[in-house]
């Protein structure tokens, strides 16, 4: 009895000593500050973002890739009168930190001012951002935490949307330190407040960038906003976000996905539906690279061509686990398990989530996932071999298993990719899974080949125009989608 009293006095300390998260009632009079910024005749169309009024009801914060460059901006206030819009200028920049103040002529009397934390945040609270997540009519907060590994930016952006902050001259100081939080922060947040449980703004939602499946995110320090006010800079300054940053029509296209209401409970997790987007696109945030490339070389295919392919983008909003599926292939629930099926070839797609709070978690989900999920649809099966091509893992000493790793990122990301060859009834066939997890959550997706076509190895490049070939070409082409969507399943690479 006295270790039981100990350990639950220790428990009671402990849990003590952990910060409060931001109340509800404090969360919602918070949301009284928060405003809507449109900015429209920009350099590459229309933007959206959020900001929050700062000292008094006429002063904006908000992110300055939102509006840089921009002829016209509006603002509406959440706290009163959202439906009414009231232009805006710009009155300081803080580049460096892609931050913007704007000014309006007059606010509403219940738009309420935030005010700044007087000391540097507790890494082990909990926060609240606010924001107008994926373009949705009305506010929300996520909770947040901090996340460890890195903090510079460019030590986290994936290589690509880093590549194209260069490529578009962007001034975002990319070796300057970050918020890093262990969830999604949603496009459509940037400018928006990140407060603790007192209310003050201890950081800005930034981030925002189109990096792929699961977009990049982060949130700049409140040290920012104290440079922000005190800047000089040009106030005209043009930002061209080009393919790096989200605008209206990024937005209204999400929106559009998620107003169908496409959703789907894949094991544990609700995956919703936000609508396709080119291989192209997805490379920017792919948590490997080099490895995408590689499958694009060895499928035979124009590259050029692939990159035009069309993917569907499931998304678990809490976490960022993100499921991509070919275009054109229906997902649907199957038990346990979300498939996606081809019509006359032999390939399936295999999608399960599930909360996996700690490593441990995740090894036993990943084990569930694979022997009694994924691997048994193909049942019977002999192993051969890893497919050397498309493995991408750890081997645990103990168990034997091929297991998820962070693989020396500092993102903080765990994963797998496993490819395994096969001797069948039917013929040799393939299975190649993702095993990924962040944020507390497991992340399982396959693609399952039934068998093989014997032409592949038969048939030079290009192909002999007979029926055995074009059938084998047929093979990969398919083939190449379901591996090239399961490969870039990922979580945010932020």
């Amino acid at each position: 009895m006295k270790r039981i009293g100990a350990a639950l006095g220790l428990a009671a300390v402990l849990l003590g000593a952990q910060a409060a998260a931001p109340s509800y009632e404090l969360r919602r009079q918070a949301l009284a500050s928060l405003v809507k910024v449109r900015a429209t005749d920009c350099p590459d169309g229309d933007r959206a973002a959020s900001g929050f009024v700062l000292e008094r009801g006429e002063r904006i914060v908000t992110a300055h890739h939102a509006v840089g460059g921009c002829r016209q901006v509006v603002v509406s206030f959440e706290g009163a009168e959202k439906d009414k819009l009231r232009p805006a200028r710009i009155v300081r920049v803080h580049a460096a930190g892609d931050l913007a103040l704007l000014e309006v002529a007059t606010a509403p009397a219940a738009a309420r001012p935030l005010r700044m934390a007087a000391t540097a945040p507790d890494p082990d609270s909990v926060f609240a951002g606010l924001g107008y997540a994926l373009n949705m009519p009305t506010a929300s907060d996520i909770e947040v935490r901090f996340a460890v590994g890195a903090r510079r930016l460019r030590d986290i952006l994936p290589p690509e949307a880093a590549t194209e902050l260069v490529r578009n001259r962007s001034r975002i100081a990319t070796d300057r330190e970050v918020l890093r939080f262990n969830v999604a922060l949603q496009p459509g947040m940037s400018g928006g407040p990140i407060i603790d449980a007192s209310g003050a703004v201890i950081g800005v939602v930034a981030g925002g960038l189109k990096a792929g499946a699961a977009p990049a995110s982060w949130g700049w320090p409140s040290e920012n906003v104290r440079l922000l006010l005190a800047s000089t800079e040009p106030v005209d300054q043009v930002v061209t976000p080009a393919r790096t940053h989200y605008t209206l029509q990024d937005f209204n296209a999400v929106s559009a996905a998620l107003a169908a209401n496409r959703s789907l409970r894949c094991g544990d997790l609700d995956f919703v539906d936000t609508g396709t987007r080119s291989l192209a696109e997805l490379m920017r945030g792919a948590d490997d690279w080099p490895r995408v490339q590689h499958l694009i070389n060895i499928s035979r295919e124009d590259p050029a061509v692939l990159a035009n392919e069309r993917f569907q983008v499931w998304l678990h909003r809490a976490s960022g686990a993100t499921a991509i599926v070919p275009a054109g292939y229906a997902l649907r629930a199957e038990g346990r398990v979300c498939v996606a099926r081809s019509s006359q070839g032999p390939f399936e797609q295999v999608v399960f989530g599930t909360p996996a709070p700690g490593q441990v978690s995740v090894f036993a989900a990943s084990k569930q996932y694979e022997e009694q999920l994924a691997l048994a649809r193909l049942m019977p099966w002999q192993f051969l071999q890893f497919d050397v091509q498309l493995t991408t893992a750890a081997l645990n000493p103990i168990t034997g298993q091929m297991e998820p790793t962070t693989l020396g990122q500092p993102t903080g990301l765990m994963f797998a990719r496993k490819g395994v060859i096969m001797r069948r009834p039917e013929g040799l066939g393939h299975a190649f899974s993702t095993l990924v997890a962040r944020s507390d959550t497991f992340l399982g997706v396959s693609t399952l080949n039934r068998v093989q076509h014997p032409g592949l190895a038969n048939c030079p490049l290009p192909a002999t125009p007979n029926a055995y070939c074009v059938a084998a070409m047929a093979h990969l082409r398919e083939w190449t989608r379901f591996v090239l969507a399961t490969q870039l399943s990922t979580y945010p690479t932020y």
